[in-house]
């Protein structure tokens, strides 16, 4: 009896030792799983952050990539449209200096044509006016040669007056007259060049 009464002691004490080992384990277990489960739930968090922020992230690329884009674009379009002013203002530039190129062989043309014109006429002119100048010159020649005979009539008794121009650079009948020589004929002053007034004034010199 006192056997079986300890038997059934230890019975009793294993069953409850086993039960306690049992409701330990369970325990455990329990606070495992729940660990586990709140590993889970943090790490599901965390993934779902890391999602959020991956895709925030690809979200503030994809806009900064979108805006590289039309910034580049702009910038392009903005390059294009120079080149095609600068393209315009050089085809301007051109057409310009063609157009300035022509008139400038325009007017060269005009001149020479001017010019050879001019020339015709004043070859004519000169044609016209050779035979009246050769009888003006004739003419000069002749009162000079009367002068000159009549000097030699009275150059034994009459001494002409002489003078120089208050200039040197008067010019009279075509000719710059330095000083004149009065012969007293009433013909008036006979004009002189320097080298004429001079010979003279070696001539009348006593």
């Amino acid at each position: 009896l006192a056997l079986s009464a300890k038997l059934a002691k230890e019975k009793t004490m294993q069953e409850a030792e086993e039960k306690r080992l049992a409701e330990a384990k369970a325990k455990e277990e329990l606070a495992l799983s729940a660990k586990l489960a709140k590993e889970k739930t943090m790490q599901e968090a965390e993934e779902k952050r890391l999602a959020e922020a991956k895709a925030k992230e690809e979200l503030a690329l994809s806009a900064k990539l979108a805006k590289e884009k039309t910034m580049q674009e702009a910038e392009e379009k903005r390059l294009a449209d120079a080149k095609a002013k600068e393209e315009e203002l050089e085809r301007i530039r051109k057409e310009k200096e063609e157009q300035a190129k022509q008139l400038a062989q325009a007017i060269k043309d005009k001149e020479a044509e001017d010019a050879k014109n001019k020339a015709l006429e004043m070859q004519a002119l000169k044609e016209k006016l050779k035979v009246s100048n050769l009888d003006a010159e004739n003419k000069r020649l002749e009162q000079l040669a009367a002068q000159e005979e009549l000097y030699k009539k009275r150059q034994s008794n009459f001494k002409p007056v002489m003078g120089i121009y208050t200039t040197t650079t008067s010019v009279i009948a075509g000719k710059k007259a330095y000083g004149y020589i009065n012969f007293g004929n009433g013909l008036g002053n006979q004009d002189l060049t320097k080298e004429e007034f001079d010979a003279y004034k070696e001539k009348f010199k006593k």
